[in-house]
C-alpha cells in the first residue's frame, strides 16, 4: 500500500514556506483510510469491494481510478470502480465496488491497481492557498485461485542465478507478490527488483554487484492475498 500527497489545484500566487507549512499540517488531520490493503476478486465472480473511512474533520470528495498495469491486460477484461466519485462525511464510510467485466474466462490471475484520493471541499474564498489529496494506492488481485495454497506459493518460484543477475521465475497461474529489496548471503549485499510483484508464467531479474555461486543464499519477504501475512524466507540460489 502506498500513501501519496499530491497537489490537487493549483497555486495562483506565490505562498511563503511557512504559510504552505501551516497549511499542511491543518491537512496532516485529514486522511482516509482503506479496510484491506488489497483487493481481491476471486475466480467466477465479477466484482469485489472495500470500505474507504473519511479519518478527518472534515467532509472530503473521494475519487477512485484503476491503474493498468503495463505488462498485464487484465485479459483483455475491463475492470473499474463504482462509485468513482462521491462525497464521504467526517467519521463516515464508503464502500467502493470494483467491478470487472470480461467476454472469456480467465485461466490466471491478474494484477492492477486502484487510487483512492481524498479531496477536501474548496472554500469559498480568496484566499491563495493550495489544497492536497491524501491517497491511498493498493493493489487489486483479479480472478484469485484459491486452489493453491497461498502460505505455499513461495516454494513453486523458481530462482536462480544467470552470470551476475538473480532471476525469479513464476510458473504457477498466481500473482506472487513480495518486497523487492532482498539479501544475499555469499556475497552479502542487497539487491532491488524492479517490481514488487511477479505475474504468471514470468520472469523478473535484477543485476548483483559480487559473484554469485551455488552457495549463494537470498533472502526475501513474501506478501500473502489471502490473511495478509508477511512471511520471512532463505533459499539456495540455483544455476
Amino acid at each position: 500500500m502506498k500513501v501519496l500527497l499530491m497537489p490537487a489545484l493549483t497555486v495562483r500566487n506565490k505562498i511563503s514556506g511557512v504559510i504552505l507549512s501551516l497549511f499542511l499540517t491543518t491537512y496532516a488531520h485529514a486522511g482516509i483510510m482503506p479496510s484491506s490493503t488489497v483487493v481481491m476478486i476471486p475466480d467466477g465472480e465479477k466484482e469485489g469491494a472495500i470500505d474507504i473511512k473519511n479519518t478527518g474533520n472534515d467532509s472530503i470528495l473521494l475519487y477512485s481510478k484503476i491503474v493498468k498495469l503495463s505488462d498485464d491486460d487484465l485479459g483483455g477484461g475491463t475492470l473499474y470502480t463504482s462509485p468513482p466519485t462521491i462525497v464521504v462525511g467526517p467519521g463516515d464510510t464508503q464502500t467502493v465496488r470494483l467491478i470487472f467485466k470480461s467476454n472469456r474466462a480467465l485461466d490466471r490471475e491478474h494484477l492492477a491497481r486502484v487510487v483512492f484520493s481524498g479531496l477536501p471541499p474548496r472554500k469559498n474564498d480568496k484566499s491563495p492557498r493550495v489544497q492536497f489529496a491524501i491517497a491511498q494506492d493498493l493493489p487489486v488481485v483479479v480472478g484469485v485461485l484459491p486452489s493453491i495454497m497461498e502460505k505455499d506459493l513461495w516454494t513453486m518460484i523458481d530462482y536462480r542465478f544467470k552470470g551476475n543477475q538473480v532471476c525469479l521465475h513464476n510458473p504457477t497461474r498466481k500473482v506472487f507478490r513480495f518486497n523487492n529489496t532482498m539479501k544475499l548471503s555469499n556475497p552479502v549485499e542487497n539487491i532491488v527488483f524492479q517490481n514488487t510483484y511477479l505475474l504468471p508464467d514470468s520472469e523478473i531479474c535484477t543485476k548483483a554487484r559480487g559473484k554469485l555461486s551455488p552457495s549463494t543464499s537470498l533472502h526475501f519477504t513474501t506478501v500473502s492475498s489471502f490473511n495478509l501475512k508477511i512471511s520471512d524466507h532463505e533459499i539456495t540460489l540455483k544455476n
